[in-house]
């Protein structure tokens, strides 16, 4: 390319562009008030909006009482937590045994909003709110606890639970009763006319497909048994031999004593060890 083709090109450009008058100075066009609407009426109100900003509004939540409880779930796995963080997490129930977006309920405490603090970027929390007061024992059959924090009560899930008595005819005899247990199981003493939503047919589907989902199928039942070998549990020396390594070498201790605790003559017998005890075949 040549150096006045160029240059023509570039004049070229240049008239391409047209400025107009107006656009020598650039402003912002302002749309006039409405006529009869309060801006009209009241040119300066957008400045005193701008002020109102500024005025410090009293909280809303100042005047009421801190929560009693509150309910913390964890966000994120386990993995690359530093160990003290999940230690904290392990002593509020939030460890490995807890899936993520479980609930756990705790305690307002000092404390406890302590630990809290310290892993505040693993876990969500939300305050328990009473609504119509604090419950009674009676009340917590019929209650609800939602994600939202929000504790209410099911008014027509209410459960009128009586002691019956095992002398009188068509009743069942609970030979495993006990006075002094709590109203649980005299909630369960019931008859169906008084609520025939408790322990329902949807109820029990759900409840066994809450522990299908969790694999707790008969979990009391059949409890795990690991053998480990990487030492995981801490305990090598219980399931490694060496147990029975010391087991042979205090006998040969004990042997070379004779029965009244003198030791016997030097040279009269070598290492002797039980060959049952001690694991040759390993060493």
């Amino acid at each position: 390319m040549t150096r006045p083709w160029a240059f023509n090109l570039m004049t070229s450009c240049r008239s391409l562009h047209v400025s107009l008058p107006h656009n020598a100075m650039s402003y912002t066009k302002e749309s006039k008030p409405l006529p009869g609407s309060d801006e009209e009426k009241n040119p300066l109100r957008w400045a005193k909006r701008l002020f109102q900003l500024q005025e410090s509004q009293p909280l809303l939540n100042q005047a009421k009482e801190p929560p009693l409880l509150h309910m913390v779930c964890r966000l994120k796995p386990l993995k690359g937590i530093i160990h003290y963080q999940r230690a904290i997490l392990e002593k509020y129930g939030l460890g490995k045994d807890t899936k993520n977006h479980n609930w756990i309920v705790v305690k307002n405490t000092p404390s406890v909003n302590r630990d809290l603090y310290e892993i505040k970027h693993l876990i969500r929390i939300q305050p328990v709110i009473f609504e119509n007061g604090l419950p009674t024992e009676s009340d917590l059959l019929a209650c609800r606890l939602l994600p939202d924090g929000r504790f209410f009560r099911h008014r027509g899930l209410s459960v009128d639970s009586q002691l019956l008595d095992s002398s009188g005819p068509n009743q069942v005899n609970l030979s495993t009763y006990n006075p002094n247990q709590s109203n649980d199981l005299k909630a369960l003493l019931h008859s169906k006319e008084e609520n025939f939503r408790y322990l329902s047919r949807t109820y029990l589907r759900k409840w066994h497909n809450k522990r299908w989902a969790n694999h707790d199928f008969f979990k009391e039942f059949f409890t795990s048994h690991y053998k480990y070998k990487l030492n995981q549990d801490g305990n090598e020396y219980r399931y490694s031999g060496l147990s029975r390594l010391d087991k042979a070498i205090t006998h040969s201790l004990e042997s070379r004593r004779n029965p009244d605790g003198t030791l016997k003559q030097p040279n009269c017998n070598r290492f002797d060890a039980d060959w049952n005890t001690y694991p040759w075949s390993r060493y």
